[in-house]
């Protein structure tokens, strides 16, 4: 399970939330194939040998800076592990499983995750989770959390249990 970062600076696809969200319409209609990871040369994003096939992938973006308000606009699985390509500026990838694709038009505060990941001990930590926001206050990067099999297994049960009985959301099937 990963909860991945879409930044608005680094990416114009990603600066409205209705950019972001035709962003992930665009896989469903059947236009967009493929989710493409820049590599800035200084730091890699993800590590490749943890990423798989049917991984649960979360993702987030900053919808208020000075608010620090942090929400989940989308979910899907991995239909494929990372892959390579020829382009410099994004030399890794994956492909959706479109079936799985769900879009959160509300967005869900990532302070739900939060609560949950704390109130059950998922992590020992407690600046645990996306080490953005603990408390109100920032920790660090949001981008590319990383939960093992274990942990996941416990998130996802919540999850379905709860998110997706509660919250509203898209998924369009029509091509």
């Amino acid at each position: 399970m990963r909860f991945i970062y879409l930044s608005k600076t680094s990416e114009t696809i990603f600066k409205t939330k209705d950019s972001t969200y035709k962003f992930f319409e665009e896989f469903i209609k059947g236009t967009r194939k493929t989710f493409n990871i820049k590599m800035d040369g200084t730091k890699k994003p993800i590590d490749k040998d943890k990423f798989k096939k049917g991984e649960d992938l979360f993702f987030v973006i900053i919808e208020d800076l000075k608010k620090e308000k942090v929400k989940i606009v989308a979910y899907c699985k991995s239909k494929t592990e990372l892959l390579e390509s020829n382009d410099v500026n994004y030399p890794i990838y994956f492909e959706p499983a479109i079936n799985t694709i769900k879009i959160f038009k509300d967005g869900i505060d990532i302070d739900l995750f939060n609560n949950f990941v704390y109130r059950n001990k998922i992590r020992e930590k407690e600046d645990y989770f996306t080490s953005f926001i603990c408390d109100g206050k920032t920790k660090g990067s949001p981008s590319w959390r990383w939960f093992n099999d274990e942990e996941s297994i416990q998130i996802m049960e919540w999850f379905k249990e709860v998110v997706f009985k509660n919250y509203n959301f898209f998924e369009t099937v029509k091509k």
